[in-house]
This record gives C-alpha cells, structure tokens and sequence, in this order.
C-alpha cells in the first residue's frame, strides 16, 4: 500500500494505472454530463495553442528555477475576460474542432450568459495542463496573478464542474510500477528532474485549489 516519505511525498508500488486509480478517485459533477476526454482534450490544446505565453508569465515560470521545464510541460496565458479575446477562443473551437455548441458546454470552462453566447470561464493567468494516463489533458488549471487562491481551474458555476483531477508525469514505455504521489504541478516536474525515469508522478489538487 501506499507509503510516507519525506518531503510530503507518497510512495505507492502499483502494477498498473488502472489499479492505481482505485486510490486516487476523480471528482466528478454528478448533476451535468462532463464531455468525453477525447473532447476536453481537443477542446484544450485548442484553447493552449491560442493562449501563447506572454513573457511576463514565462518569467514568472522561470523564477522557480526548475530544468527542463518547458520540455515537460507546455504552458499558456488565459487573457482577462473583460478584453474580446475570449469570444475569438469560443468562435475558433467552435469553427474549426466540429465541436457543436451543445457539446462545447460539457467542457469545464464554458457556459452559456445572458445572452445566451456561449462562454469562456476562468480567471486570467498562466494555464497549466493535467494529463491523465494516455498524456490527453483532462483539465486545465490556472496560476492567477492577482490576489486570493492562487491555483484555481478553468470551471464555471455556471456550467459543468471540471472537479479535481489528479494529473500524472510518467513515461509509459519506462514506468516499471514505482510512482511518487505529491501537491501541484510544479513539484511534479521538480521531482521529474531528480526521480529515476521509470518512476511515475501523481501530482494532486491543493487543499486551497477552486473553480475559476
């Protein structure tokens, strides 16, 4: 079973990601159907591919002084929700995925506003993949700039919950069962620099971790 060890790590010996899972349950929105991951997959690379990074979050990003980090993750910036930015991010998925809008609003982030325009939630700052087993991006998560929770995801209220999944580091072609359990992404790729690459990383959702 799963062990402590230092650093606020767990330690779990497992045979497969299908066994692993049973530890680390997916919240879910029971009242509204979250879209496929095939579809929340689409729909995010859409969203990271229109969000490059400015360069004030690269350098925020660098601070941290992490190898390799762009290497292992790809990042973004999501704009303020004020600007007509986000309009275009909603008019692009919607033009060229062949996402419809009924399936676009099963997607954490988006839901519909008064005027029943189709929107994009969040708060604006850097945008941070979580990958599940098969590398395909089951939410996204956001490192805001301003004050109060520091690490929200691109969810709404308003529409599907995106829940609180747990994102994983590894290589599959090497992982040989060791995996390493710790909080938020950036540790994880801390950890991926200094762990041996058979080992697999679990990164969990933060305690003060909500929808944006």
């Amino acid at each position: 079973g799963p062990a402590a060890g230092g650093n606020g790590l767990l330690y779990v010996k497992a045979q497969s990601f299908s066994s692993l899972k049973s530890h680390f349950p997916q919240v879910i929105a029971v009242k509204k159907e979250i879209a496929s991951i095939d579809t929340r997959d689409q729909v995010y690379r859409s969203i990271l591919s229109q969000c490059p990074m400015l360069e004030k979050d690269k350098k925020r990003i660098l601070q941290r002084e992490i190898p390799n980090i762009f290497e292992y993750s790809r990042f973004g910036s999501l704009p303020d929700a004020r600007g007509g930015g986000r309009h275009q991010i909603v008019r692009n998925i919607l033009e060229y995925t062949g996402i419809s809008e009924k399936e676009l609003l099963q997607v954490p982030g988006f839901f519909l506003n008064k005027q029943g325009r189709v929107c994009l939630g969040g708060s604006a700052g850097i945008l941070m993949p979580v990958l599940d087993p098969d590398g395909k991006i089951e939410a996204l998560q956001i490192r805001r700039a301003s004050k109060g929770s520091k690490y929200l995801w691109v969810s709404s209220s308003k529409g599907v919950s995106s829940g609180a999944p747990t994102g994983i580091l590894y290589d599959p072609d090497r992982f040989q069962g060791h995996v390493v359990v710790t909080e938020g992404l950036f540790k994880a790729l801390a950890l991926k620099n200094v762990l041996p690459e058979h080992t697999a990383i679990l990164h969990v959702a933060g305690v003060g971790q909500h929808k944006g």
